[in-house]
C-alpha cells in the first residue's frame, strides 16, 4: 500500500487552494469568524457559480459542493459547521427553487460528502476497496484513525429520529452507524482472526474510536454490548503494546459509562 508521502500532491494542492478551504480555515483559526458567516460565504460562492458558471475552470454548483466536501474532510474540527450546512439550502435567486447536483439538494442531501470520504482516503495512500484491511500501518493507519474520529463525532452529534418501519426507511445523511456495525463486526465479532493478532490491528483501534466518540449512538441489545465488553477485555488481556492497551482501556471505560446510563 502506498505511503501517504508519495500520493498525488496535486490533489491536495487543489483542495487547500480552493476558496472553500480558505473559508473553513478562517472559521477555525479566526476568533471573529462565525459559522453563520462561513455558511453565507459558501452560499454566495454557490450562487455565483450558478448564475455565471465556468465549466472549463470547474466553477459550477456541483464543483463548489465537491471541493467543499473535500475541504471538510481535511478539517476535522468542523462538526458544528457540517450540521449547520446540512440545514442550509441554496436557492435559485430568480425562481426560489433549491439548487441541485445530480438530483440532490444543496445542501440538505450533502451530494458529494459520502464519496469524498473514500476519495480522500484513497488519495492518502489507502484503497477504498480494502478500507477495513487488517494490516494498515504508519501514515495510512493514522489517516484512517483521523477520518473515523471525524465521522464518529458528526454521527454522535446528529439528531436522528427515524420513522417506524411501516412508514418507509431512509438513512440520515450524517448517520454513519452502518460503518460502526461493519467495524465492530470485524474488530469484535471476528472469530477468524486470533485475538493475539486482532488486538493490534487498525480495525480494533477504529472500533475503540467508535466507543470513545459515539458510544451513545450504538444502541444495540444488551447481549451484544456484553459480548463487545468481553472481547475488549480479551484484547486488553493479551495486548503487549502500551499505546493500544491504553486505547482499549479507554474504550472499555466509555462502554461502561454508557451501559450504566442504560441500566
Amino acid at each position: 500500500m502506498a505511503d501517504p508521502q508519495n500520493v498525488n500532491v496535486e490533489f491536495f494542492r487543489e483542495i487547500v487552494y480552493s476558496q472553500q478551504f480558505k473559508i473553513l480555515n478562517d472559521l477555525i483559526y479566526n476568533p471573529d469568524a462565525t459559522v453563520d458567516n462561513a455558511l453565507d460565504q459558501i452560499t454566495d460562492l454557490t450562487l455565483s457559480a450558478h448564475t455565471a458558471p465556468i465549466e472549463e475552470e470547474y466553477f459550477t454548483p456541483g464543483n463548489v459542493d465537491y471541493y467543499l466536501s473535500l475541504a471538510l474532510m481535511e478539517h476535522k474540527r468542523l462538526v458544528e459547521f457540517i450540521h449547520a450546512l446540512q440545514k442550509r439550502t441554496a436557492r435559485d435567486p430568480s425562481t426560489g427553487d433549491p439548487l441541485t447536483v445530480q438530483g440532490q439538494i444543496l445542501w440538505t442531501d450533502l451530494p458529494s460528502f459520502g464519496y469524498t470520504e473514500y476519495e480522500t482516503w484513497d488519495s492518502n495512500g489507502g484503497d477504498y476497496t480494502v478500507f477495513w484491511f487488517l494490516d494498515l500501518q504508519g501514515g495510512s493507519r493514522q489517516r484512517m484513525m483521523n477520518d473515523n474520529a471525524f465521522v464518529t463525532q458528526f454521527t454522535q452529534a446528529t439528531h436522528i429520529s427515524y420513522n417506524p418501519p411501516d412508514q418507509g426507511f431512509s438513512i440520515h445523511r450524517l448517520d454513519r452507524s452502518l460503518r460502526a456495525i461493519m467495524t465492530l463486526r470485524l474488530g469484535l465479532e471476528n472469530d477468524k482472526v486470533p485475538m493475539e493478532t486482532l488486538f493490534k490491528t487498525a480495525v480494533m483501534e477504529v472500533a475503540c474510536v467508535w466507543f470513545m466518540y459515539a458510544a451513545d449512538r450504538l444502541g444495540y441489545e444488551r447481549g451484544r454490548w456484553d459480548a463487545w465488553v468481553e472481547r475488549l477485555r480479551d484484547a486488553r488481556a493479551v495486548c503487549n503494546d502500551e499505546r493500544m492497551r491504553g486505547v482499549i482501556g479507554e474504550a472499555l471505560g466509555c462502554v461502561s459509562r454508557t451501559m450504566s446510563r442504560c441500566d
